[in-house]
């Protein structure tokens, strides 16, 4: 026990917030550390995968203006566990309970469809 106080201390002298956290949770007999989400910062718009779909299933950003996408899937039983914009190849997974950030550093000029894997939820995201 004194061994790993000795350790969490040179961690909170290194100022390593990350570091000490795992320090504290295996110093717990806790491995499993859950990480709060980042709050979104002043171009970062919410998007939440919920039973009805995506949320909201229309988001209206500035015309123009880079933005980034914070997508958080809430449920489990969802076909939308990966999103695509529509005419656009790739593909996000979106893992449970964790954020996605999709930049769009050219922003979005008219309105943009994207929608889970199987286009079964759609939504949009409408310049303002």
């Amino acid at each position: 026990m004194k061994r790993r106080i000795r350790q969490i201390s040179r961690l909170v002298r290194r100022r390593s917030s990350h570091a000490l956290a795992l320090a504290l949770g295996f110093a717990s007999g806790s491995a499993a550390l859950s990480c709060a989400p980042r709050p979104l910062g002043p171009d970062e718009y919410a998007i939440h995968v919920t039973e009805q779909g995506f949320e909201p299933a229309e988001l209206a950003v500035p015309r123009g203006q880079a933005v980034t996408l914070v997508i958080t899937r809430d449920v489990e039983s969802t076909c939308a566990t990966e999103m695509h914009f529509a005419g656009v190849e790739q593909r996000w997974r979106l893992p449970l309970h964790q954020q996605v950030r999709i930049p769009l550093p050219d922003g979005v000029e008219d309105t943009l469809r994207y929608s889970c894997g199987m286009d079964m939820y759609e939504a949009w995201i409408v310049a303002k």
